[in-house]
């Protein structure tokens, strides 16, 4: 079985990992200056370098002519770590064995005694915060009074879970997710030195996918490289089409919108792949508007167009439309129509009034994008009754009754029953029923007179008195939705 690319290339001195300078610089003047501590904590996603900087800490604390801080490889000390020939360092799967008789087998009967052949006795504890709470007591008395010669170095995916008292007796280095640049780069190399051709979209596509996990995207290379088509490994990329769903559904177009998603389906593109991309190419439009250095997760002439677009429509729009799109998701359980939440989600966004003006969609490849046509202009305002009626029905009473109204629509419209469930049942003036929407295009839809006389009929079924439904725009606080919107998505970039 050949052997994985991971494995094969793992880098054998800091200078050849990518990405974590502020975890290599400070190890290395450790080293070169003699002043390792005792016990470090490396915390941070997985598949980004914390076994592998281990490992080398590890190599370069015994070599006996390492310079600058980096391992020699020749002498006998290196070329035994290399070989897995030392009974001098211990690497231990803290997930498979998390019991308190493993800690006291490996750790603290080894710790007694001083390294047999190296200059220190090195204990590497991986996925350490899955360790019991009697384990962790255990190493804990190990690790306020370690012998000189021990070094201990634990990682972690999930710090919150390692208990302080261990934290505090370590010293604790986070590291990041790997940039998109620089995974691509490294793959380049991996490439050269498999003497292979892959395109530079493809490693861009691996690049994606990864989400920042260089392990990750090594293994992907690998799958790549062992078949003759990138695409027997890789999903058809959907870039393209969700940037053409995006410009049609923004500029009103929701039949052309909706032709993108069936040409996606006929490609044999998921839908849940189509609608992933889509978020994510809203997310990153959302950056761009925020003026936020968001890196480029795209070819030049895409990035071109989400950059147009994030300024053509602005974070508050862009914020609605991502709202709008992650709530069309709940229609992926319907499996008889796959396309159905893209298609509500263009219908829903590009069919609703967009007050005063129309809005320049960006440029893009595809020449068929270029026949954007203006946004019809709002209605005119219907009439609203007096608010002098009396009524029997109470605002709790409504309050209790809404969702099973919203329901009642369903037979009549896809989309008034998903937009009413997100309404905030406020006021009740006469028979004029107030409510509040988060987003002005909700405001619109209901205010539509077709849609206004469907609700205020079954209004009237349901409570037996004519009721005016006013639909009022109460927008979130800006920022708190763009910090749970980014919280949705993982985070900034590193």
């Amino acid at each position: 079985m050949s052997e994985t690319l991971y494995r094969k290339y793992r880098p054998k001195i800091f200078a050849n990992v990518s990405e974590q300078a502020h975890v290599k610089e400070v190890l290395q003047n450790q080293l070169k200056s003699d002043t390792l501590t005792h016990a470090y904590l490396f915390s941070g996603p997985r598949g980004v370098g914390k076994t592998t900087i281990a490992r080398l800490l590890a190599k370069a604390a015994n070599c006996d002519n390492g310079k600058g801080g980096e391992p020699c490889l020749t002498c006998e000390s290196c070329l035994e770590i290399e070989r897995g020939a030392t009974m001098d360092l211990f690497e231990i799967d803290a997930a498979s064995h998390t019991g308190v008789d493993h800690v006291r087998e490996m750790i603290i009967e080894n710790v007694r005694f001083a390294p047999s052949r190296l200059k220190k006795k090195v204990f590497i504890i991986d996925e350490v915060h899955m360790l019991s709470t009697s384990a962790f007591n255990a190493l804990l008395k190990t690790l306020e009074e370690p012998p000189a010669y021990a070094l201990f170095i634990l990682a972690t995916t999930e710090l919150h879970k390692v208990p302080e008292t261990i934290v505090s007796r370590c010293q604790r280095f986070d590291f990041h997710r790997v940039p998109l640049a620089s995974i691509v780069e490294r793959l380049k190399g991996l490439v050269k030195a498999e003497k292979a051709k892959v395109a530079q979209d493809v490693l861009e596509t691996i690049a994606r996918k990864s989400e920042g996990c260089l392990r990750d995207a090594e293994s992907l290379l690998g799958q790549v490289l062992a078949v003759d088509d990138p695409a027997l490994v890789l999903p058809p990329s959907c870039a393209q089409e969700s940037l053409q769903f995006l410009t049609h559904t923004t500029s009103g177009h929701a039949a052309e919108a909706i032709a993108v998603v069936d040409k996606a389906m006929e490609r044999g593109v998921s839908m849940e792949s189509l609608m992933d991309e889509i978020l994510t190419q809203l997310r990153h439009a959302l950056l761009k508007s925020l003026d936020y250095p968001a890196e480029a997760l795209y070819e030049s002439t895409i990035e071109k167009n989400l950059n147009e677009l994030a300024h053509t429509l602005g974070a508050a729009r862009l914020q609605e439309l991502l709202r709008s799109c992650l709530g069309d998701r709940e229609l992926f359980r319907l499996d008889q129509f796959p396309q159905l939440a893209l298609e509500v989600f263009a219908a829903q966004y590009s069919l609703t009034t967009i007050s005063n003006s129309s809005i320049p969609h960006p440029s893009t490849p595809d020449p068929q994008l270029s026949d954007a046509t203006p946004l019809p202009k709002a209605q005119t305002k219907i009439k609203e009754p007096e608010t002098g009626a009396k009524i029997n029905t109470t605002i709790a009473q409504i309050k209790e009754k809404w969702m099973e109204c919203c329901k009642s629509l369903e037979s009549q419209s896809a989309t008034l029953p998903l937009v009413l469930q997100n309404a905030d049942v406020c006021a009740l003036h006469g028979t004029q029923l107030h409510v509040k929407f988060p987003f002005q295009f909700h405001v619109h839809q209901i205010n539509e007179l077709k849609n206004k006389r469907l609700i205020e009929e079954a209004l009237g079924k349901f409570f037996s008195e004519p009721l005016c439904i006013i639909a009022n725009y109460a927008p979130a606080d800006a920022d708190a939705v763009v910090a749970e919107l980014i919280q949705e998505f993982g985070g900034l970039p590193a």
